[in-house]
Order: C-alpha cells, then structure tokens, then sequence
C-alpha cells in the first residue's frame, strides 16, 4: 500500500523509518530458536532491497493487469505512483528482474 497509496512525498518522508520498524519487529523472534537465529542472519540492508525488489517486480506486473481492468485516470494515478517509487530507487528495466 505505501507504493500505490501513499503520496510519493510522503512515502519518501516515511518508508525507511516504516521499514525499520517492520524490520525489528520480524527480527524479534524469541532468543534460542531457530527462527531467532535465521532472522539475525537478515540485515536491514536486506529487508530494504527485498522491499525495493519486490515493491517494483510486483507493482510492475500489477500495473499491466489494472490497464486492462481500470479507467485512464485510475491507470494514471497508479503510473505516477510507480513512476516515482522506481525513480525513487533507481530501478530500470536492467535492474528489476522477475517477480518472486
């Protein structure tokens, strides 16, 4: 939802603080368990790819099936939205890959 309804001058305000949270809530599995130990093992770095990564790869696929779904000025807005998150985050054709 931050990529396709959040104004991208607000998201660019709150996506890292909202994503550190996200982080060290995932990460805060109960000490001495194998899950523990995995999500150590998952930096913030990480996290923050995976969500550039998967924000675009899924917003991108997403985007193709509204066209065919939604009216010109919907398609628009949702354009603008991806527009600026790739833009954001320096994600070209070269760089985004498939969606997982």
């Amino acid at each position: 939802y931050i990529i396709s309804h959040t104004a991208p001058n607000d998201r660019r305000l709150i996506e890292k603080e909202l994503l550190v949270a996200y982080h060290r809530a995932l990460t805060a599995a109960e000490e001495g368990t194998e899950l523990h130990d995995e999500l150590k093992r998952y930096s913030f770095d990480d996290c923050w790819a995976a969500y550039v990564r998967g924000g675009a790869q899924r917003w991108v696929w997403l985007f193709c099936v509204l066209t065919t779904l939604c009216p010109d000025f919907v398609n628009q807005y949702f354009h603008d939205q991806l527009a600026a998150f790739l833009e954001d985050h320096s994600v070209t054709p070269a760089t985004i890959g498939m969606p997982l």
